[in-house]
């Protein structure tokens, strides 16, 4: 399998703020048909105050088209201070939705909130033809697609948003330069009758806090959504997916991405000759 990449991906790194990982991908082989998903969110409050608080939802991983994590909010607060953190996640096979938020104001002990999101599914995908024989050489395009509003202010918050896409594919938005939508695409050159094993992931974080005084907020919406697109190039070339989704781009975007590619392949060719 070849794959030439274009990309518009915002590459951005969030200080201390840790990022999840899971293992992602895309690649040919025999294994068997199977999809999953799983959703996990956590919200905490701590510093240096008696009722901290800290809640988890982790679904573990499960052969589902869909399922959430959506723990309680957690708080604490007192007579000099008030904290507070709320996530949820709910992950589909194909898309991926969750929002973080937290808050914190103290005018005594140091402290804050954290939330934090992750949503994960897998797929794998037959390369189907109704006209092309087993082993005919076809092309599709992959796009990944962030949409998400992240707010916050600095010093004293983070907050990001990180979508790991099959074939290598990722973006990240970030407080530091927030941008509402983000892409990243790329060609994937295979053959009729060969299966692709897909796997995508969503990373969000957002906290707050710090030392005394303070009144701070910072949050991540990413409800519509984290999604991606697989459409033939090569005509008569179509896949079926073991989850029975259907990943359908917007004609206008698939047109525009694959355009761009060509174009980009083309001013290659003559910058060799």
């Amino acid at each position: 399998m070849f794959i030439s990449t274009s990309s518009s991906s915002l590459r951005t790194s969030a200080s201390c703020a840790i990022i999840l990982s899971l293992m992602v991908g895309a690649s040919t082989s025999e294994a068997a048909v199977m999809y999953s998903v799983r959703s996990t969110a956590k919200t905490q409050t701590s510093g240096n105050i008696s009722n901290g608080d800290f809640h988890s939802v982790d679904t573990g991983v499960v052969q589902a088209a869909s399922n959430s994590a959506n723990p309680p909010s957690a708080t604490s607060s007192g007579t000099f201070y008030s904290f507070s953190a709320s996530a949820d996640n709910f992950t589909e096979v194909g898309k991926i939705h969750g929002s973080v938020l937290a808050s914190a104001s103290s005018s005594g002990p140091a402290g804050g909130a954290n939330a934090d999101v992750q949503g994960f599914w897998t797929d794998t995908v037959t390369i189907t033809s109704s006209t092309l024989a087993n082993g005919t050489p076809v092309s599709f395009l992959a796009t990944i697609v962030l949409h998400s509003t992240i707010t916050g202010s600095q010093p004293g918050t983070h907050a990001y948003a990180y979508l790991n896409g099959p074939f290598g594919l990722n973006v990240t938005n970030d407080v530091s330069s927030p941008h509402y939508e983000l892409t990243a695409s790329t060609v994937v050159s295979t053959t009729v009758g060969s299966t692709l094993n897909l796997s995508s992931s969503l990373t969000l974080h957002a906290d707050a806090g710090g030392i005394a005084p303070f009144n701070l907020s910072a949050s991540v919406l990413a409800e519509n959504t984290a999604y991606f697109k697989f459409d033939a190039i090569t005509p008569g070339a179509s896949y079926s997916a073991a989850s029975g989704a259907v990943y359908v781009p917007e004609a206008s975007s698939s047109v525009m991405m694959l355009s761009a590619l060509v174009f980009a392949s083309l001013g290659m060719r003559i910058r060799r000759r």
